[in-house]
């Protein structure tokens, strides 16, 4: 049986203004040696939606947008520069809650995309079906680049 495992997750968004919060650090805990990208992305998306709910008591409209920002798609990006202002839409069907489900696709999604980058142990990784050794603390990061204005 594989030793039990830690993922600690941190999600910087860097040229992003100081007003707007980066999502979270999570800690994933589980029994495996291996983990694919796509299980990755799951696990950290859930994670990510119970700790803004949870512990940060926010509104899940709030907690949407900021999950919005960190993995908005290149499409929506160039759809809405088009229109001359991008904002994340919320990932919210009602206001009842968040989809987690549609939240974890666009998560999914954006990182195919190349919208964020994922470093793990310290190696960028790049396709969801990737599978990754795990050590009992292994580092992951998921990197969002926002673009300058003007450049």
């Amino acid at each position: 049986m594989p030793a039990a495992c830690e993922i600690e997750v941190e999600s910087p968004v860097f040229g992003t203004p100081r007003d707007q919060h980066p999502l979270p650090t999570v800690r994933l805990r589980f029994e495996a040696d291996r983990i694919t990208v796509r299980e990755l992305i799951a696990l950290t998306v859930e994670a990510q939606v119970s700790q803004l709910l949870d512990e940060n008591a926010e509104l899940p409209a709030s907690a949407s947008l900021r999950l919005a920002r960190h993995y908005l798609s290149a499409q929506d990006i160039d759809q809405q520069a088009a229109n001359g202002k991008i904002s994340p839409p919320p990932i919210l069907p009602d206001r009842d809650g968040i989809d987690l489900q549609s939240a974890i696709t666009s998560a999914q999604q954006a990182f195919e995309q190349g919208v964020f980058k994922i470093a793990i142990d310290g190696q960028l990784v790049v396709s969801l079906d990737e599978a990754v050794p795990l050590t009992p603390q292994t580092p992951a990061t998921f990197i969002r680049l926002t673009p300058l204005t003007g450049g």
